[in-house]
């Protein structure tokens, strides 16, 4: 284990500015066919994801930074009820109702309220812990993790659109690493269904990006930055195949494709199945 150190907290607010700004960008230069794009989202359009990235946008100020109570997890009976169902239900209605904005409504109000979220994520203590984020942790997260996942979700929905209209993937280094680091800081959390013996331990490399290793110490998964040359499992993902990869653009069978697994075959093809569900193309 020499040379790898744990990680520590990521710090995004750099990268929420500039995947911002692209953003806008991007959309400001779209034709008006562009903006009605079929999308990898089935139901949404290439309007229809931006809507979603502001309705995102709008919720986390209300709920975070202005503490209201989040309306997206009222059920049926009228009780605060957290779940996905209610938050997808949430989702759809809010794009099907909020259709009539105009494109550059929605350029001005996605410009409006970038600045508004790097405010709050600039002024928020980043070790406050806040909502829980579901693939890092089960309990109140720290506000550097729930920034982080913004980002990332920013960054996938952005190259969504890029893909659905032609245009080149979103590919700075520096917002993939960070999208990257985010990712891999769910390591721990996700690995917690492998049934292994302390000393496990798997290396993963994203090739001119970055190495970290995961292991298995006193009955827990530990991240560290660096390579061990004597991880059990190795996996490692091409430069072409990361933006792709980790902005969901692959199927699962991609996901096996660009994921070279080295080492003990059994745990690896298990953690590349666990890509497969969780960063496999979705409909939403």
């Amino acid at each position: 284990m020499n040379g790898l150190k744990g990680v520590g907290a990521l710090e995004v607010t750099g990268a929420l500015e500039q995947e911002r700004a692209a953003f806008v960008t991007l959309l400001e230069q779209l034709s008006a066919d562009e903006w009605a794009s079929s999308t990898e989202c089935p139901a949404w359009t290439v309007k229809g994801i931006a809507l979603h990235v502001l309705g995102d946008d709008l919720s986390l100020l209300s709920r975070q930074r202005d503490q209201a109570q989040p309306a997206v997890f009222r059920n049926d009976a009228g009780e605060w009820a957290g779940s996905y169902r209610s938050l997808d239900e949430f989702n759809e209605h809010w794009v099907s109702t909020a259709e009539f904005f105009s494109h550059e409504l929605i350029v001005e109000l996605l410009r409006e309220t970038g600045a508004w979220t790097l405010e709050w994520y600039t002024a928020v203590d980043p070790d406050a812990l806040g909502e829980a984020v579901w693939f890092y942790s089960e309990d109140p997260t720290p506000y550097w993790m729930i920034a982080a996942r913004e980002h990332w979700e920013r960054w996938i929905h952005q190259n969504q659109i890029r893909r659905a209209t032609g245009r080149p993937l979103l590919d700075e280094e520096g917002l993939l690493k960070t999208v990257i680091g985010t990712v891999m800081r769910a390591f721990p959390h996700a690995f917690r269904a492998l049934r292994v013996d302390d000393g496990m331990t798997v290396g993963v490399s994203v090739a001119e990006l970055g190495d970290w290793t995961v292991q298995r110490e006193h009955g827990a998964w530990r991240l560290y930055e660096g390579a061990d040359a004597g991880a059990n499992v190795g996996l490692s993902v091409p430069r072409e195949s990361a933006v792709p990869l980790f902005s969901r653009g692959l199927t699962a069978d991609e996901i096996t494709h660009a994921v070279t697994v080295q080492g003990d075959s059994n745990i690896g093809g298990l953690i590349v199945g666990g890509f497969g569900a969780a960063l496999a193309r979705t409909s939403g």
